[in-house]
């Protein structure tokens, strides 16, 4: 961008100057469709590009084929270069390595430090890589940018060794030197010269009394040429090694999975460890559901040990998360701290028996409170009320429903749009009173398409009544007033039920557990619009709680009837024989039991296990799920 020391130096004053001339495009048009340069350069005949490293990456996946021999240099610049950018870049579009420049700039000196001559390739440095993270420089071997074979794999020794791309020699007018610790080979590079700027404004950062300016970059001179290794704030110090972040970065952004130039590596102090734990947080190309991106956290890991010998953890985050400074770098510091909020907060579901597809995740805490929100219209019932008290302000707060109405009230009722106000209207008081009792960020979460088949389900509270079209037509009807309503109020409005709809605006009936419930394999539908709307959330399962249960018979009995009136307060003293046939719980109030069960006996129950006979007793609830559990842990 024009706003920044490269695009204005190098991209705009100084063809102005030598009167080249100048095809500008829109920074963040190109971002959307990279392939825009490569065009321009290709109709405009074009010779001199500067681009930042992440761009090379980016362009490299671009696999339509360009005219591109009219350029004299793709020079590298703006942030730490990597040779697998280089190669990959190369090897998509038949670029040669004379063609390849890196150079070295910053704002403070008016942009260039040091630049590779044009038409050389730049040269590498092949390191030992423990001194290297020590901040010593052995020099294993020097080649060029492309040396070896496009396609080849990693030589026998690459875990030992690491790449450092040259910057090449400082530009005339401009000198250089480092201020090194102990010995060390790698230092903080200061600089001066006739456009090096004195100081900030009432800042830190200033010339010394010589004339030199700390740049905040380390880096080491090799030969006569300048090579930068990274930020000095940025580096992570993992088990005593010096870890610079775009190394990790470098490895992560050549997987497929990894979007190019959206992906940072940071480093948070674990004070049980001692040392600094790596994070490397990446948006994917497009979604990436929960399996995808435990394939991608382990391949990740995996490839980063191997390479660095760092034990990083990867984090899949939404598209356009990662925080970005005005330039287009990516801002270390805020997105450790953004990613940290994130962490620490927890997104509360309050809702009917949809919201147990989200029971046992670290992130989430579900609350099931069917169809009696509150005593009256606009007022919370006394125990929810006490349950926000308890909930943290950075927390996140949802309250979720809609299908039973749809499924049981709209299509029978005399005037079903009235209905439908209504509806909307006491969300509106009930959204209203939550909001009141508590400040956080609210949203409603919508629950999924209803069933389009009529049938008996088994649920004589919110059976399947009327027509599937009128049905679909109702549910349709009573969520754009619900979105309109959120909208006018201030909330978010979160919808799962289009996703799900195919062509034909009905849910396919295999994506759902049972009659009326989605299926958890089929989870990434929650996962995508809840994190699209409020970034990432911890999806990983939450390791099983403290069991209040003594492992006896009587200490089940106890227990489950503890959690049956919690479930079905309303219905008098239960028969404990004849819990479903008797009325005392209904099919909702079996999904609810079931949370109970995986809570306090660490049982967890597939979808496919979940029958109304199993339920009918304590007896049949003891012997079909948490006898084995009983067995198991006396076998232990």
């Amino acid at each position: 961008p024009l706003y920044h020391d490269m695009g204005l130096i190098a991209g705009f004053l100084l063809p102005l100057l030598t009167g080249t001339p100048l095809v500008l495009l829109d920074t963040f048009e190109w971002a959307a469709n990279p392939a825009l340069l490569l065009r321009a350069i290709e109709a405009e005949r074009a010779t001199v590009c500067w681009l930042p490293n992440f761009a090379f990456q980016l362009l490299a996946r671009i696999e339509a084929a360009h005219d591109l021999r009219s350029m004299r240099a793709f020079v590298n610049c703006s942030e730490p270069v990597s040779r697998a950018a280089f190669r990959a870049f190369c090897a998509r579009h038949g670029v040669a390595p004379r063609q390849l420049a890196v150079s070295y700039g910053l704002a403070e000196n008016v942009f260039a430090v040091s630049q590779t001559p044009i038409g050389r390739p730049p040269r590498v440095l092949i390191v030992d890589r423990a001194k290297y993270q020590r901040g010593l420089i052995e020099v294993r071997g020097i080649t060029g940018a492309l040396d070896e074979a496009l396609d080849a794999p990693d030589p026998p020794d690459a875990a030992a060794t690491c790449e450092i791309v040259s910057c090449g020699p400082v530009i005339p007018g401009v000198q250089t030197c480092l201020e090194v610790d102990n010995g060390r080979d790698i230092g903080e590079i200061l600089v001066r010269g006739p456009t090096t700027v004195p100081g900030y404004f009432e800042g830190p950062r200033a010339q010394d009394a010589d004339g030199w300016f700390p740049t905040g970059d380390l880096g080491f001179v090799h030969d006569g040429e300048l090579h930068v290794c990274g930020r000095k704030k940025d580096i992570i110090i993992h088990h005593g090694k010096n870890v610079f972040p775009q190394d990790v970065e470098a490895i992560a952004s050549a997987d497929p999975d990894v979007h190019g130039g959206r992906v940072v590596a940071i480093g948070w102090h674990d004070p049980g460890a001692g040392s600094e734990e790596v994070f490397v947080l990446f948006e994917p190309p497009g979604f990436l559901g929960l399996d995808g991106r435990a394939k991608v956290r382990a391949r990740l890991k995996r490839r980063i040990g191997e390479l660095l010998d760092v034990d990083a953890s990867a984090i899949a985050v939404p598209r356009r998360w990662l925080r970005k400074t005005s330039s287009g770098k990516i801002a270390r510091r805020a997105n450790l701290e953004h990613h940290r909020a994130c962490q620490a907060r927890v997104v509360h579901v309050w809702g009917d028996s949809h919201a147990w597809i989200f029971s046992g995740r670290r992130g989430l805490r579900t609350t099931w409170i069917g169809p009696h929100v509150g005593n009256t219209i606009g007022a919370l019932s006394a125990p929810i009320a006490a349950a926000l008290a308890q909930i943290d302000p950075r927390d996140v707060c949802l309250l979720q429903g809609g299908e039973p109405e749809c499924r049981s009230l709209l299509p029978i009722a005399p005037d079903p749009p009235a209905q439908i106000r209504r509806s909307v209207a006491q969300y509106r008081e009930v959204l209203g009173a939550f909001r009141r009792a508590w400040p956080g960020v609210l949203g409603f979460l919508s629950d999924i398409p209803t069933q389009s088949e009529t049938f008996d389900h088994g649920d004589p509270l919110w059976p399947i009544r009327g027509t599937g079209e009128a049905r679909h037509r109702y549910q349709k009807m009573f969520y754009d007033e619900m979105a309109a309503m959120c909208r006018d109020i201030g909330i978010l409005f979160l919808d799962v039920c289009t996703p799900l709809l195919g062509p034909d605006d009905r849910m396919d009936n295999a994506l759902r557990a049972d009659a009326v419930h989605l299926d958890p394999r089929h989870l990434d539908v929650y996962v995508r619009v809840l994190e699209d709307a409020l970034g990432p959330i911890d999806w990983e399962p939450a390791p099983a709680a403290a069991v209040a249960w003594d492992g006896t018979r009587p200490g089940f009995e106890q227990v489950v009837k503890s959690l049956i009136r919690q479930v079905a307060p309303d219905r008098g003293e239960p028969d404990y024989e004849h819990l479903v046939s008797g009325g005392v719980l209904t099919s909702l109030d079996i999904l609810a039991l079931t949370a109970g069960l995986l809570d306090r006996f660490g049982v967890e129950i597939p979808p496919t296990e979940i029958h109304r006979d199993r339920f009918e007793s304590l007896d049949a609830i003891y012997e079909h799920f948490v006898k084995p559990r009983a067995q198991d842990r006396a076998a232990h």
